[in-house]
């Protein structure tokens, strides 16, 4: 039985999917892990500010600093996936694997994998699959 892993990813979520080619030819995906971000649901405002209007150390008003709030917040998160994409494919050593994220943030996620790992692979789509049905998928990816 021949196995690939999917990964799909934005800055909210991430999946990971392994597709399955039994002895008849038979293409399955299964959903193996999936998380969600429930801080980046939050707003800007909610997150620096409690519920009685004290700021934690940032002022509201000063739309150069959220900017820059919301840069280093989008930066860590693409270090989360990078990182989470290592662990994965550490601890499930495929020899394929398949790539899914906005254009806006896939070259940085690429770049900061090993080469090890970016030499394994295949498929990389510029597109956010998180918020297709599951069982859509893999007709995104080349058999």
């Amino acid at each position: 039985m021949l196995t690939k892993l999917i990964i799909v990813t934005d800055l909210d979520h991430f999946k990971l999917f392994t597709r399955k080619v039994d002895p008849k030819g038979k293409i399955s995906l299964n959903l193996r892990m999936s998380k969600n971000s429930l801080n980046l649901h939050k707003k800007m405002g909610e997150e620096f500010f409690d519920g009685e209007g004290s700021s934690h150390g940032i002022r509201g008003s000063e739309t150069g600093e959220r900017h820059n709030i919301r840069l280093e917040k989008e930066r860590r998160k693409i270090k989360e996936i990078s990182e989470q994409i290592i662990t994965v494919l550490e601890n499930n050593p495929h020899q394929k694997w398949s790539l899914s994220a906005p254009k806006a943030i896939n070259d940085h996620i690429v770049a900061l994998l090993p080469e090890s790992i970016k030499n394994r692979l295949r498929e990389n789509l510029y597109a956010d699959l998180t918020i297709i049905p599951s069982d859509e998928i893999l007709a995104h990816f080349s058999k």
